[in-house]
């Protein structure tokens, strides 16, 4: 088992370890092929997951069948936490592999009951797990105010700026979004042939560019206003 170098759970950690403290926990490694839930909304969830590889999607749908993406999740990223520490019961979303990954799954209740030897390295664990759930809520917070927007064209290009900021532009001023456009229409949570039709209005009027999920945003003074 290979653990990536951006988990944030085990920031601060010695390498060397982390495998012996997954080993007390009992965290288990899961491969999900494709389009493979991890669970599903309404499941008893117990454990913390982390992506060792692959591409994680958190969702659900309403009560009218639509699907609401929440999060998509890359490598080193965690997913369950807020839920399972909150104490839920039962899940309220599901997980979904987006493409062929692999997931450890932490059992909760280990994590926050220290075993006998009680070593600084789980003190250190329980107070990243305290620093990610409330990361979690601003990143949340911060999707509120997406979706707060009164128009497609407003939350379209909020996300697309949160997404620039998140990753990073290259030389050109250019960046990649996690979404497809349908999978951008249920993170916004609009119409997916009105997102395109408002995304080939701001192209047009010269507002931003894209190529598939490749996108620059090209007025930053219009787009501010």
């Amino acid at each position: 088992m290979t653990i990536p170098g951006n988990v944030e759970l085990f920031a601060g950690l010695e390498p060397k370890v982390i495998p012996r403290m997954l080993d007390c926990f009992g965290a288990i490694t899961r491969r999900l092929k494709k389009g493979e839930y991890a669970f599903h909304e309404g499941d008893r969830v117990n454990y913390i997951a982390i992506v060792l590889s692959g591409r994680v999607q958190v969702e659900r749908f309403d009560v009218s069948g639509n699907r609401v993406i929440l999060a998509a999740l890359e490598t080193g990223s965690s997913f369950a936490e807020s839920f399972v520490c909150a104490g839920a019961s039962v899940s309220p979303v599901s997980a979904v592999a987006v493409q062929d990954s692999a997931i450890l799954a932490i059992p909760y209740e280990k994590i926050v009951h220290p075993c006998a030897s009680a070593c600084v390295s789980h003190g250190s664990l329980i107070e990243n797990l305290v620093a990610l759930v409330s990361r979690r809520n601003l990143m949340l917070n911060e999707r509120i105010g997406i979706l707060a927007k009164r128009t497609i064209r407003d939350k379209a290009l909020a996300f697309l700026d949160a997404e620039r900021q998140r990753v990073g532009v290259s030389s050109d001023g250019s960046f990649d979004a996690r979404f497809s456009r349908e999978a951008m229409a249920d993170y916004l949570c609009v119409d997916r042939s009105a997102l395109s039709r408002v995304l080939g209005e701001m192209k047009d009027e010269g507002l931003i560019s894209f190529s598939n999920n490749r996108f620059t945003l090209l007025n930053r003074k219009r787009i501010d206003k």
